[in-house]
């Protein structure tokens, strides 16, 4: 009988959080050494545990679905200068977009749309990207109405 001296285990789960958001995708998989000497026992105890490892992390709670939001998609929004109030000259000069999605051309709306549900998701609602800090910002009637950039401290 030939001698185990490593195995894999791997297990996987799909969900998706709302009808709104994407499918997510879960999957781990363990290697595991085992001693020299392991016995039977030893190895199913090793398998036991590694099984039960991945099944605590697959059923963990969710932190939530973020969307995915690209730094380059970010730069093309017509964001505007806080200190000029006329388009932003540099890729991470700190400025505003308007919020709604539906204020956008339509090349633009799903990136405005995904950075909002992006902030939203984040913890303060403080969506950290590159070296920048995406927030909403707004009187005090629609603290959301725009969406604020600035760069990190």
């Amino acid at each position: 009988m030939s001698k185990i001296v490593s195995f894999r285990v791997g297990k996987g789960k799909t969900s998706r959080p709302s009808e709104e958001e994407e499918w997510v995708k879960k999957y781990l998989e363990l290697e595991i050494r085992l001693p020299e000497k392991v016995t039977e026992e030893g190895f199913r105890e090793a398998l036991a545990r590694a099984e039960q490892i991945i099944d605590e992390w697959l059923h963990a709670p969710e932190v939530g679905y973020i969307p995915k939001v690209d730094l380059e998609d970010l730069g093309k929004l017509p964001w505007i200068s806080y200190k000029t109030h006329q388009p932003c000259t540099e890729p991470d000069e700190a400025g505003w977009i308007w919020a709604d999605p539906s204020k956008h051309s339509e090349e633009h709306q799903k990136i405005v749309a995904d950075l909002a549900k992006a902030i939203e998701k984040a913890p303060k609602n403080k969506f950290k990207l590159g070296n920048l800090v995406f927030t909403f910002s707004g009187p005090k009637e629609d603290k959301k109405l725009f969406i604020s950039r600035r760069k990190t401290k």
